[in-house]
């Protein structure tokens, strides 16, 4: 669901108020995106309640009221359309990403990540 000007959107879910920042600013290096922030899963819930579904959704997997694979899975269930979601996160062992892709994830993004690459990370993956 682009926005009114064409931007693709795009919903961080991030529960360190730093690690937010950080991915805000890098993320909006692209005029193309347009970001909302959300610090925990029952409000990214509420928000996909209120609007339309964003195009992509970067969910941390630990979040402080539920973790991002239970989140996902939410999102799979109730949000139509739904959005492409990647994951933003240092829980990246093997494991933990097949996980990711069983509850529909096409990326997983790892922490740290260089901020000077993230926006181009994730217009790559809307581009697909």
């Amino acid at each position: 669901m682009s926005d009114a000007n064409g931007r693709a959107v795009v919903m961080l879910v991030e529960d360190d108020p730093d690690i937010r920042a950080i991915t805000m600013l890098a993320l909006m290096l692209d005029p193309t995106l347009e970001i909302m922030e959300v610090g925990c899963g029952r409000d990214a819930m509420r928000r996909l309640e209120r609007a339309p579904p964003p195009d992509l959704m970067l969910i941390d997997n630990q979040l402080p009221d539920m973790d991002g694979v239970s989140l996902a899975e939410a999102v799979g269930r109730r949000v139509s359309p739904t959005p492409l979601i990647a994951f933003i996160t240092a829980s990246v062992r093997a494991d933990d990403q097949r996980r990711y892709r069983d509850v529909g994830a096409v990326a997983v993004i790892a922490k740290p990540f260089d901020p000077l690459c993230l926006a181009k990370q994730v217009r790559a993956l809307l581009n697909r």
